[in-house]
């Protein structure tokens, strides 16, 4: 017996070929809702809504969204309906025309679409145990997969796991920059001020404990700053505000501690970066 995530992959191969060589209109209405329900989790999960319109996925906007509403996920019908109005409320079906809006879109469009990629990641609704379900009340208009007869579905159901949400390497690589990265930052930055002030409390002389303490905060600002500048491809605010506090919290160390050569370098350095940073803020704190 097959699992219920393996008969709709089989359900998948078995109707995706007569949509490719007959048409999304040869299929029947049952079919199209599945096909719909089937490309844009996959587009999404993979790509985020960007490459669902990218790609010909795209050609069924409005059809993906009715046909979320069909098999009971209205939340996730509305997230594809916002992410349809960043290209202009309709989408055009031409997938040429969608691509043009997609290159001509300003630095507002790929915010707004990640921020709707990682409402879908939360998975309120479960597309794909929504489609199973709507799959099996309309067996008998869907053609079956090459495993499992349609009859069995009623022994599948009694068995059914409920899928957990797509966690993709680049899932796990957005929560490590969006989330670890900042609070492991961040919190040896608290640590190594706290050793500080003990220090100070203490009247013990900084100078010979400026390598424990202030190089180590040093050098994990300066590797979090680059690899926040590479983040700020994506347009996220969060990466954004975080570059500008590590930058801020070197210039600190760097003010309030005895660092030697490296020191008037690495300040010079997140100069540098407070400048450019502040010359994005438009970007990513646009003023109401």
């Amino acid at each position: 017996m097959e699992s219920p995530e393996a008969y709709l992959i089989a359900l998948s191969e078995r109707l995706f070929p007569y949509l490719w060589e007959d048409g999304f209109a040869a299929l029947s209405p049952e079919e199209q809702v599945f096909v719909c329900v089937w490309e844009v989790e996959a587009e999404v999960n993979n790509g985020g809504f960007h490459q669902f319109f990218f790609n010909s996925a795209g050609d069924r906007t409005i059809e993906t969204v009715a046909a979320l509403e069909v098999i009971g996920a209205p939340y996730t019908a509305s997230l594809v309906r916002r992410a349809a109005d960043v290209l202009g409320k309709q989408p055009p079906a031409d997938r040429n025309a969608r691509v043009k809006l997609l290159l001509a879109l300003d630095d507002a469009g790929p915010r707004q679409f990640d921020a709707l990629d990682k409402l879908f990641f939360e998975y309120r609704e479960n597309p794909s145990q929504l489609l199973f379900a709507f799959v099996q009340q309309h067996h008998a208009e869907i053609r079956s997969p090459t495993g499992p007869a349609a009859s069995e579905l009623a022994v599948l159901r009694a068995t059914m796991i409920p899928p957990q949400p797509a966690h993709t390497p680049l899932t796990w690589l957005r929560t490590l920059d969006q989330v670890y990265w900042p609070v492991a930052v961040l919190g040896l930055n608290a640590w190594c001020w706290g050793f500080a002030c003990m220090l100070t409390l203490l009247g013990v002389d900084r100078r010979p404990w400026a390598g424990q303490v202030a190089d180590l905060p040093l050098l994990a600002n300066s590797a979090a700053l680059f690899i926040s500048f590479i983040g700020l491809g994506r347009r996220s605010k969060a990466t954004y505000l975080f570059a500008v506090a590590v930058a801020l919290l070197n210039l600190i160390w760097v003010a309030t501690w005895p660092l030697g050569f490296f020191g008037p370098i690495t300040g010079v350095l997140d100069v540098v970066a407070l400048g450019l940073l502040v010359s994005m803020r438009a970007r990513f704190l646009p003023s109401s």
